[in-house]
């Protein structure tokens, strides 16, 4: 799978190559209904400001990020499955594809830098490989889908490589 070769290259240096059991216990997995990491899901009640505006969870923030800043409101008190639903419908920027991750980035800072009950459960992760498991939903951007359909598909993981990143700038 695609993280267990990330992994190991990752660490080919204090790990044989193919320590596959080592390197496996080092990885964190989450789905966004897990009861003991699901806080790190976008869809997980946590409520931070972002460019002034206060939202209710990291979707509705997300998803905001897809219109001019006027129009963010509208997102500001939706349920993350009402977010995603109106993100899908509203046009986006012709760069979107371009300042997508760095929009991520931003809601992810902002939500565990300014909740410390969050902050402290990600630094508490040590140095965890964190894996959305998108299985379900087939996202394979920004998460790892390990269905049938997507069999030989490697989910390119972006928002746990950014929650990685996000650890190590609060650290």
């Amino acid at each position: 799978c695609w993280a267990l070769r990330r992994c190991d290259t990752r660490f080919s240096k204090i790990r044989p190559p193919g320590s596959w059991r080592e390197c496996t216990l080092n990885l964190l997995r989450f789905k966004k209904d897990d009861p003991t990491y699901g806080f790190l899901s976008n869809y997980y009640p946590c409520s931070f400001v972002l460019d002034g505006i206060y939202y209710l969870n990291a979707e509705a923030a997300f998803q905001a990020q897809k219109v001019p800043l006027e129009e963010r409101r509208q997102f500001a008190c939706l349920m993350p499955n009402e977010a995603k639903k109106l993100g899908r419908r509203v046009q986006l920027s012709p760069d979107w594809d371009e300042v997508r991750d760095e929009a991520m980035r931003r809601v992810l800072y902002a939500k565990f830098s300014q909740n410390e009950e969050f902050k402290q459960r990600l630094l508490a992760t040590g140095d965890r490989h964190i894996i959305e498991d998108t299985t379900g939903w087939h996202d394979n951007y920004w998460g790892d889908c390990q269905c049938p359909r997507c069999k030989g598909v490697h989910g390119q993981n972006k928002l746990g490589m950014m929650l990685e990143e996000i650890r190590t700038k609060l650290k």
